[in-house]
């Protein structure tokens, strides 16, 4: 932290024959006022001053230099999560005086703020830009600061949640649409039922994985809308499953259970690829809907789609065991005539 302020009283402190002279901050505490400007968004115990240096000169121009490590504490924006925003700030202010004491003012010198060209190397996010700015905090009659900020401004980096997440999603997506390419006979059917129901717990497994990747009060975001998404369609595969395996080995409506299980090979995926589609087109500050509204599409589409092949399926079966029945009651009366 570089600071400047004017003070002609410390024009007196340089001895003869020097222009300037700086001074260890011990020194400096005890021979000159100084604004006792801190890390006021610090987490506690966390700042560790490394060295502090105070230069004067005659014409009473004094400049401060701060290095050290602190913990900056900011609350995260992730409504967005994994397409977010954020604005990391440090804030800074005298600890001693209050706004009509000290007032602040960011530095116009060219190349007196920055951050290192690795800053976010290692990180999940990408730095975009940095700025400095004042403000004046009030907040009550005893508590009226003039406050620095420095705003560096990042963006999430999305290349590690699409490699950790969207993609093996998509491969256990596939792996759930495979059980309606298994043979449609009775030594299948636990094999079928197994792989559905092994894909929705390993999916399971992911989404816990990626909500792992944020702190327990997170709002609802674009990850959780997503993995409820799959999550819903998953089971809708392992429930259609089950149905053409109920028509095919207990109501024998052989022909019926594979007209049942050949749609889903086009239904499933086309469902999928529009919900999710959906998700991932709409997400992000930038979308063209906002998270909510893009929940209630996508959860219109399922319902639509999917409730709606349900229930003609459903009329379906209703109406073959009808006509089932019917035949039934004419072959029992032919018999008994």
């Amino acid at each position: 932290m570089n600071f400047k302020w004017m003070d002609k009283r410390v024009a007196a402190l340089v001895p003869e024959g020097l222009d300037s002279m700086t001074l260890s901050k011990k020194e400096a505490e005890m021979k000159m006022w100084l604004p006792g400007i801190v890390v006021t968004n610090r987490d506690s115990h966390k700042f560790d001053l490394v060295s502090t240096s105070v230069m004067i000169n005659r014409k009473g121009e004094v400049f401060r230099v701060d290095r050290a490590t602190v913990v900056v504490k900011n609350k995260y924006k992730l409504n967005h999560y994994p397409y977010d925003e954020q604005d990391l700030v440090v804030k800074v202010a005298s600890s001693k005086y209050m706004l009509d004491e000290v007032i602040l003012k960011p530095s116009t010198e060219k190349g007196s703020m920055g951050v290192a060209d690795n800053l976010m190397k290692g990180y999940s996010y990408k730095f975009i830009d940095v700025g400095a700015s004042a403000i004046k905090d009030i907040d009550g009659a005893l508590m009226k600061k003039s406050r620095g900020l420095l705003t560096i401004s990042v963006k999430r980096d999305g290349k590690q949640y699409f490699q950790t997440h969207l993609i093996p999603s998509f491969l256990l997506a596939c792996i759930s649409f495979g059980i309606f390419y298994f043979p449609f006979i009775a030594p299948f059917i636990t094999p079928r039922v197994k792989l559905s129901i092994l894909a929705l717990l390993a999916f399971t497994n992911l989404t816990i994985m990626s909500n792992n990747a944020l702190p327990d009060s997170a709002p609802f975001n674009w990850n959780d809308l997503l993995n409820q998404t799959v999550l819903t369609l998953m089971f809708s595969n392992v429930f259609m499953n089950i149905l053409s395996e109920v028509c095919f080995h207990q109501l024998k409506l052989d022909d019926l259970a594979k007209c049942i299980n050949h749609e889903n090979k086009v239904v499933a995926p086309f469902v999928f690829m529009l919900s999710v589609g959906t998700v991932l087109s709409t997400a992000g500050p930038g979308g063209y809907m906002s998270l909510g509204h893009a929940g209630i599409v996508v959860k219109v589409q399922i319902l639509v789609i999917v409730g709606g092949f349900l229930a003609f399926n459903m009329h379906r079966i209703s109406t073959l065991l009808k006509e089932a029945e019917a035949k039934a009651k004419a072959k029992a009366k032919e018999a008994s005539a």
